[in-house]
């Protein structure tokens, strides 16, 4: 199964986070000598979206918003996050030059018995994670949003954003950098109370 699973992803183009390295990028007509090639190092923040057990966060997006994109639920999660996930990273996504990543991976094809997240970066590329919300990571708060739907274990502090990893290319490399992770825990179940 793994198998059919790193198949699809690499016919899909998502690169899965355990330290991507990549070669000459497509139309490189370099020499090959790229080590005498300066690097410039770009930090891509990152929004990780957790399936995790108990509360299986994708599973729930998709109940609730139907057969849509990671770009439509990132447009939610934004919508209900007091400002944690902001204008700024989701513009970022929508119009970054290749986000058709963020626009065509559906919710649908995550769920379970996938548990591990999807991470989402503000130049809209699409990498599997194993990176859980109900984790303890230094400098992170968690908090429930509003509308009590989801967790979401954040920073604001870049220093303590989490490295996932990096993609290089002749003359760049992306480092990619969670500053949140959205996550749900398991539904709790209220009982009214009767009083007689």
């Amino acid at each position: 199964m793994l198998g059919l699973l790193a198949f699809t992803l690499a016919l899909a183009g998502v690169a899965t986070h355990a330290s991507v390295t990549h070669g000459a990028a497509a139309g490189d007509t370099s020499s090959g000598n790229d080590s005498m090639r300066p690097t410039t190092d770009v930090t891509v923040r990152t929004l990780n979206i957790s399936n995790e057990a108990p509360g299986h966060l994708i599973d729930h997006l998709y109940a609730q918003l139907g057969d849509v994109s990671f770009f439509v639920a990132l447009g939610y999660l934004k919508d209900h996050s007091n400002g944690i996930i902001s204008e700024e990273f989701y513009n970022a996504v929508d119009t970054a030059p290749m986000n058709e990543d963020a626009k065509l991976t559906m919710l649908r094809d995550w769920r379970r018995p996938f548990t591990d997240s999807v991470e989402i970066a503000e130049n809209a590329a699409v990498h599997i994670c194993s990176l859980k919300g109900n984790a303890t990571y230094s400098g992170f708060t968690t908090v429930l949003s509003p509308d009590g739907q989801f967790n979401l274990t954040y920073t604001q502090d870049p220093a303590r954003y989490i490295h996932t990893g990096s993609e290089s290319y002749p003359g760049i490399k992306y480092n990619y950098k969670a500053f949140a992770i959205a996550w749900k825990q398991a539904q709790r179940l209220y009982l009214p109370l009767i009083v007689r």
